[in-house]
């Protein structure tokens, strides 16, 4: 397995750079990922398509991004482009709807069977995910992967875009190859091969503080009300009134599920809007909760929380902050296990968008200790984690996934951790 990537900088570029490298699809499947924060959406294709002309039989797998990551060093306003060449390993991707022909989301399952059929082997041992925010069974889609192909890490998340808000969840990122865009489909790369190891693990810095609580009624991504009280009003009177000047401090006090309690879950807080603004009454999407809701006050402004994903009646959580020393733990842990993995040959990172507005210093010291490696990624909306065996969606983390067919060291760089020795 060979990788290898390079910032857009023209056609004329890009075509010169990949005559240099030779690649032959004859000697191994290719994968040729393209992150951009540059692109328009069929600005993005017509590149896609340009590179399919460039190296015929590439699997071509692209997303938006507000921020690329290559060689381990995060840059805005680029679009990197990475290949990845294997020996025996096989590559297969697949673009699929998230969404019917009468626009109503496809449920989760019947989406882990789609990709399924598209792509898993019996050997697949890491599959590349990206969704839009505007798929909002992700979370549930995430853990009935664990059931579909549950010996498949998965790594990834929501593609988003410059547009950025710490206010609000937003959807505007898109997924793309060769022969199209979709801002409602989910784009997957499945690397499969006897040979072939990964290892992913991911770092956030959360710490559990509150007691262990039940969701007991939602409305799609809103949580209307936990363990009988309102949602809303509880988490305020627990971060401060200050949240009704300064709505972003939800970011600073996550939630956590209790079965995956350092992975932070992000909710949002508002008091000027109504469920019928947040949730459209006309959208076929929202047509069964307004009817598993009937008695619910449609148009009054009241406070709210709400998930970036639909959650659902009876999960436990419990609340959590972010602080300095356990991201410096987490990643030094997580470092030590990446740098110890023997088939180090690609390294996949992802980091949360929230993460680089908030802690813009911490994202690039992170990164600094992969900058020497053939790191690449990107900036998201979300991410997946494969956590304790099992894959999750989750909010402000940074998530890595190391991959090889044969022994390969990288170029690390631990310097990055000596002056967080205590």
């Amino acid at each position: 397995m060979f990788t290898w990537n390079f910032q857009y900088i023209s056609k004329a570029r890009l075509a010169e750079s990949f005559h240099q490298l030779m690649l032959d699809s004859k000697k191994g499947d290719i994968l040729i990922r393209i992150h951009t924060a540059i692109h328009l959406e069929d600005e993005a294709v017509d590149l896609a398509r340009f590179i399919a002309g460039l190296v015929p039989d590439a699997h071509i797998f692209g997303t938006s991004t507000s921020a690329i990551i290559s060689w381990g060093k995060l840059s805005q306003n680029q679009c990197v482009i990475s290949v990845t060449q294997m020996k025996k390993g096989r590559i297969k991707t697949a673009l699929l709807p998230t969404f019917d022909e009468n626009n109503y989301p496809v449920p989760a399952d019947t989406l882990c069977q789609h990709v399924k059929s598209a792509v898993i082997d019996k050997h697949t041992k890491l599959m590349l995910t990206f969704l839009t925010g505007k798929y909002l069974d992700v979370y549930h889609f995430v853990e009935r992967c664990n059931d579909y192909f549950p010996d498949v890490q998965m790594i990834g998340g929501l593609a988003n875009t410059s547009d950025i808000s710490l206010r609000e969840f937003l959807d505007s990122g898109f997924v793309f190859n060769e022969h199209g865009w979709s801002n409602k489909g989910i784009l997957v790369a499945a690397i499969s091969g006897e040979e072939i190891e990964s290892y992913s693990s991911y770092a956030t810095g959360v710490q559990v503080i509150g007691k262990e609580v039940e969701i007991t009624d939602t409305f799609g991504t809103c949580i209307l009300s936990i363990d009988g009280k309102d949602a809303a009003k509880e988490f305020r009177l627990g971060v401060g009134d200050e949240l009704h000047d300064k709505p972003e401090l939800t970011n600073l006090f996550p939630y956590v599920y209790s079965e995956t309690s350092d992975i932070p879950i992000f909710v949002r807080f508002s008091d000027d809007k109504s469920i019928e603004d947040m949730f459209d009454e006309k959208s076929p999407s929202n047509t069964a909760l307004y009817e598993a809701h009937p008695e619910i006050e449609r148009y009054h402004r009241r406070e709210m929380i709400n998930a970036n994903h639909n959650v659902r009646k009876g999960k436990k959580l419990r609340r959590a902050f972010i602080y300095d020393r356990k991201i410096i733990s987490d990643n030094r842990s997580m470092f030590r296990r990446i740098e110890n993995f023997e088939k180090a040959e690609t390294i996949f990172g992802y980091s949360c968008i929230a993460r680089s507005m908030i802690y813009s210093n911490c994202v690039k010291w992170e990164l600094s200790a992969y900058e020497n490696s053939n790191m690449c990624g990107c900036i998201t909306e979300g991410e997946i984690a494969h956590v304790n065996g099992r894959n999750t969606f989750a909010n402000c983390s940074f998530v890595i996934s190391v991959i090889g067919e044969a022994p390969a060291t990288q170029e690390y760089n631990p310097y990055a951790f000596y002056h967080t020795d205590s």
